[in-house]
């Protein structure tokens, strides 16, 4: 059968009234900017020329977020790159256990680790240290505890665009839930951490107030620093007290049996590259290498670098600094030296590189003012001078550097109790004739005592960039009714050898507390029942690949909801007949096809089928079909020359199983 394109007009003379109401959505498709607009997009996009739909961006682009340790004041403050503002400050310990934070390091859900350089304390028959991990909440409503719109108030009610913070209302009869998530204003507005009785001295956040803390672990290196994330997003912790290491999982928060141990060297600054290498910098022999794949490492001394780490994105080449002497190394990923290069200061800290190549070394709290621009090749481009453009104020004392969502780099000065951010777009012209210094365009004042001596991953650019290059895509799906019981996510995606599309969800009545996230198979039948679904869609690559998947659309079905899944058209030419195909139709039962130049919402009712709304405005009628016995819809269709160039969309209904199809929007060669 061929079937032609006929005009709207059609519909009403088939018997199809637009205007009603539809019925209650059994399925939801995302498949248009609008769509994937309604989620978190953490760097992926749906830039024009490849809309209406999801790839990753060309350069890492993590949270918009800073995390900064406030090392004085036993905190960390979360920061909002883009405009500035303190968003919330966290306890990272219990009242009564060692604080002094330094390393921030950022996972893949946003979530912020940090070391309490201060805790050595004895736990379970050992001297031990401590990690603390806070959470990550976006939007929301600020309440009262009542749940009542109040702006000063210490709760967030949602819905939220992302959360991974926890409603600790609840863990008992006598306290039931309140679906709020009890936080931290912003800057000064430190929830109390009580630890009545010393509940929490050996872990366990129960008496944290502030429900974006998360978890309190006690770890068997003391004196922490080391804070890496790993591919799988577990934590690599390290102590530079007694030089232990150990892996936690990044679910649990907790320790994995049988990873500790200790090879006499590092414990400070750590990351973990993307062939599961652990570096961990200047304790005990030097830099530690450790292959955490084969379970083995070495000392590689003090001589490609003493300090800071940071790891390039483009090559996995590991960069260090030399605390002093004015250098910083470079490293292959198999822990040879390659170069030596100058950085335009006696002393250096952090070190950070980007995704177009700048390395940018933090001058150490020796007084120093400046931050160190070069290129990966060596070439010194110049110091940025740490005073803000646009305010004046001035910073000192830069102790690490972090690359942003922006591409701009952030400098955590110590001695000026501030943080400042630089645009690598500014400045004068440096050295090589070319590259501008950068200059710095905002500065947060982190408030008197905040002594933020911070490096390590502070923003999740090197866990995304390096470790595992990824971006993610997360929407929460509300079905209307508790209790909806979902069977299927399917999705249509283009994955090169090297990427991968990896889809997770979390379900459950509560908003607030959706319970762990469990990894789904494109359209095979699971089933968790609950009012909302969290989908998160992960696209990624191998480390060193520069090839993106591509993720078209993504649909979730209630068990016993729809499944007619329709396809994109073949050979997708205009001027020729192109088949269409839909399967999971009911069985010999007739199936309703339209088409429309616009995605949008159109309410129709069918005569015989009920009332529907198509994700598509000014549809078009294609005709009426029926499936064969296995419920498989093949219909050849000219398609008119008209439209090459054009990205049209097209949307099935099953009659008898009273539901539509996915939508599916293709452009014509």
């Amino acid at each position: 059968m061929r079937v032609r394109f006929f005009a709207s007009a059609a519909l009403l003379s088939l018997g199809l009234a637009m205007g009603a109401d539809s019925v209650a959505a059994q399925s939801r498709t995302y498949t248009t900017d609008a769509d994937f607009d309604e989620g978190v997009l953490v760097s992926v996009n749906h830039d024009a020329p490849n809309n209406d739909q999801l790839q990753l961006n060309r350069v890492t682009s993590p949270f918009p977020f800073v995390n900064i340790a406030c090392s004085a004041r036993g905190t960390i403050v979360r920061v909002d790159v883009d405009t500035g503002a303190i968003l919330g400050e966290y306890l990272t310990a219990p009242n009564g256990m060692g604080r002094d934070p330094s390393r921030t390091t950022v996972d893949q859900n946003g979530n912020v680790w940090v070391s309490n350089r201060a805790e050595s304390g004895f736990s379970g028959g050992s001297n031990k240290g401590s990690v603390t991990r806070v959470g990550l909440i976006i939007g929301g409503t600020r309440v009262d505890q009542n749940g009542n719109p109040d702006p000063n108030g210490q709760y967030l009610k949602p819905p939220f665009a992302y959360n991974t913070c926890i409603d600790r209302h609840g863990a008992t009869v006598n306290d039931p839930p309140d679906g709020l998530i009890k936080t931290s204003r912003g800057l000064g507005n430190i929830l109390d951490w009580l630890n009545a009785g010393g509940v929490n001295n050996d872990g366990g956040v129960s008496t944290a107030e502030d429900e974006c803390i998360i978890n309190y672990t006690r770890i068997t290196g003391t004196n922490a620093r080391t804070v890496a994330i790993d591919a799988a997003n577990n934590v690599w912790t390290g102590g530079l007290g007694d030089l232990d290491h150990e892996k936690l999982d990044g679910v649990t928060g907790l320790p994995v049996p049988g990873t500790q141990f200790n090879l006499g060297c590092g414990g400070y600054g750590g990351l973990v590259d993307g062939s599961n290498v652990l570096w961990s910098a200047r304790g005990g022999s030097g830099l530690l290498r450790y292959d955490a794949t084969a379970g083995t490492g070495a000392s590689l001394g003090f001589g490609c670098g003493d300090y800071g780490l940071g790891i390039d994105p483009q090559t996995g080449f590991v960069w260090q600094t030399f605390l002093f002497g004015g250098t910083v190394a470079v490293l292959n990923p198999d822990g040879t030296c390659q170069a030596i290069y100058p950085h335009g200061s006696s002393s250096a800290q952090g070190v950070a590189v980007d995704g177009d190549g700048h390395v940018w070394v933090a001058h150490s709290l020796f007084g120093a003012t400046t931050v160190g621009h070069l290129l990966t090749d060596g070439t010194y481009i110049g110091n940025v001078s740490l005073v803000d453009i646009i305010t004046g104020a001035t910073g000192n004392g830069p102790t690490g550097v972090a690359v942003d969502a922006n591409g701009k780099i952030w400098a955590a000065n110590i001695n000026s109790n501030n943080a400042m951010r630089i645009d690598p777009a500014l400045g004068p012209i440096g050295a090589d004739g070319v590259t501008p210094i950068g200059a710095v365009d905002m500065t947060v004042d982190l408030g008197a005592g905040a002594g933020p001596y911070n490096y390590s991953d502070m923003t999740g650019f090197v866990a995304i960039g390096s470790t595992s290059p990824q971006g993610t895509w997360t929407v929460l799906y509300d079905s209307g009714a508790p209790g909806t019981p979902f069977g299927t996510v399917s999705w249509t995606s283009d994955e090169p050898a090297g990427t991968r599309v990896k889809v997770e969800v979390r379900i459950g009545d509560d908003p607030v507390n959706l319970g762990t996230a469990v990894e789904v198979q494109n359209g095979v039948p699971f089933s968790m029942s609950g009012q909302y679904a969290e989908l998160k869609a992960t696209l990624s690559h191998d480390p060193g690949l520069v090839i993106t998947p591509i993720l078209y659309d993504l649909t979730i079905e209630a068990l016993g909801g729809c499944r007619l899944r329709l396809a994109d058209p073949t050979p997708g030419m205009a001027g020729t007949v192109n088949t269409f195909m839909a399967t999971g139709a009911t069985p010999n039962g007739k199936v309703l096809g339209f088409g429309s130049c616009f995605a949008g919402s159109t309410r129709l009712h069918v005569h015989g089928c009920g009332s529907y709304t198509l994700d598509m405005s000014n549809p078009w009628f294609l005709g009426a079909f029926y499936a064969d016995a296995t419920g498989m819809v093949t219909v050849p269709a000219m398609m008119p020359a008209k439209y090459a160039g054009d990205a049209l969309y097209f949307q099935a209904l099953d009659c008898a199983a009273g539901c539509l199809s996915n939508l599916v929007c293709y452009r014509f060669q």
